[in-house]
């Protein structure tokens, strides 16, 4: 019965078009607002139930829904980030992710930047720069995972505050939250990797999740029917709404003649994250029908702009909003917030 379902929400990777998808987010919080006559947007971890998300999606599910953040804090220190972070360090042999001679694979940004960045904006939201990710008492409010790829046996994990049968206990008593943004977002030629020691006494090495679970909805629908439901029940019966936020569609081109590994790894990312959107959509074609699963993602605008191109903002904003007013994308929103508006927020500001 609506009112009384979950509402989930998927965000995808996709580097600095994840501008997009925060400003898809606060026109949703703001037409909540206005549906519910609420004094003030709700912030999405009072909101939303579980929030998942991969890279960029996942370090904006940290943001917002285990730091607590508001949309407009969180797009802040987001541009923050993307200006701090994107910023090449290496010599024009290599700043397109190669070295000059060998070939191999080198970190194009500063992950030293990103982790000073990250811990900032944990200790901005009052909590300790090394606090566990693995937190109870903030799941309890809003259920926060990340995808990432362990590289020793190149497998897609999730790492979540919260207890899952996908989470062991090592890395619930190990992962600290900054590290779990980087593990998260350590995307191969961009970021180096993050090593994790575990509670046990040995080392875990991540990197970006993107390359296993860009579009993570479906790692959202499974985490959430095992965590909030008793086995067996199905989840369709417990929804007040899912949505998935995407980052637009990027050209599929490679970055240069030298760069065939990652170009093609990237171009499978994008293809793969249309066709998880498009199989879900058709497997479960009812939520869609019911307005109880939307998919939101810029379709036109974002096309040529790259992973690390935080210089363009303003076009990604002029893109979103184009998208927005698109009356395909109205009559979407419309009929899903029908829906979403009838869930009972954690807060209410009435």
């Amino acid at each position: 019965m609506p009112g009384r379902g979950l509402t989930l929400l998927s965000l995808d990777g996709g580097g600095v078009r994840g501008l997009s998808s925060l400003h898809i987010l606060k026109h949703l919080m703001e037409r909540i607002k206005d549906e519910k006559g609420l004094a003030e947007e709700p912030k999405p971890c009072e909101y939303f139930d579980m929030i998942g998300g991969t890279s960029t999606g996942g370090l904006i599910a940290i943001m917002l829904g285990h730091l607590r953040m508001s949309v407009n804090e969180c797009i802040r220190a987001y541009l923050r980030l993307t200006q701090r972070v994107f910023t090449p360090i290496r010599s024009k042999y290599v700043s397109l992710g190669f070295s000059r001679h060998l070939g191999d694979v080198v970190s194009r940004f500063d992950s030293a930047a990103l982790e000073e960045i990250v811990k900032r904006i944990i200790r901005d939201a009052s909590l300790d720069p090394d606090a566990l990710f693995y937190d109870e008492d903030r799941a309890s409010q809003c259920k926060v995972f990340v995808c990432a790829l362990q590289s020793e046996i190149a497998t897609p994990v999730l790492l979540t505050n919260y207890k899952s049968k996908r989470s062991d206990s090592d890395r619930r008593e190990s992962v600290k939250i900054w590290q779990a943004a980087r593990a998260t977002s350590a995307a191969s030629g961009f970021f180096d990797a993050q090593e994790i020691e575990m509670s046990a006494g040995y080392v875990e090495t991540y990197t970006d999740g993107a390359t296993g679970y860009n579009n993570p909805i479906r790692q959202l629908w499974t985490e959430a029917r095992d965590v909030f439901l008793p086995p067996g029940e199905r989840l369709e019966g417990h929804l007040d709404a899912i949505i998935s936020i995407g980052t637009g569609t990027p050209a599929l081109q490679a970055f240069g003649t030298n760069l065939k590994d990652i170009a093609t790894a990237l171009v499978r990312i994008a293809t793969e994250t249309d066709n998880t959107a498009n199989h879900f959509q058709r497997e479960y074609k009812e939520l869609d029908r019911d307005g109880l699963y939307c998919r939101l993602s810029v379709a036109n605008g974002l096309q040529d702009i790259g992973l690390e191109d935080h210089q363009e903002a303003n076009k990604i904003m002029a893109a979103t909003k184009a998208y927005l007013d698109h009356p395909d994308t109205v009559s979407k929103l419309t009929k899903c917030l029908e829906r979403m508006s009838q869930h009972e927020c954690e807060v209410d500001y009435r």
